[in-house]
């Protein structure tokens, strides 16, 4: 299953591989060291390592959120992000 995945700088096209023993994508791409965008069916995936540095820099500046290392990434990787009205 090709996903693209997001890392800090970069961006790829993984391909991997469905682990038989698993009922879902994300099962396969936790072992394998990603997080799926969606829980159902993801074709965006991030790495744990991406989160465990959020995780530094929040310690470090507490005002920075996930919508903000969202907004960095949608930037670095020129992709347009959608804003909805909850």
């Amino acid at each position: 299953m090709p996903i693209t995945t997001f890392i800090l700088t970069e961006s790829t096209i993984k391909e991997f591989s469905h682990a038989p023993d698993a009922k879902y994508t994300n099962e396969t791409l936790a072992r394998h060291g990603f997080i799926g965008a969606t829980p159902d069916k993801p074709v965006i995936a991030f790495p744990f390592k991406l989160f465990k540095i959020y995780h530094q820099l929040h310690r470090v500046c507490p005002r920075l959120s996930l919508d903000a290392l969202s907004a960095c990434l949608s930037h670095v990787h020129h992709v347009n992000t959608f804003h909805h009205i909850c």
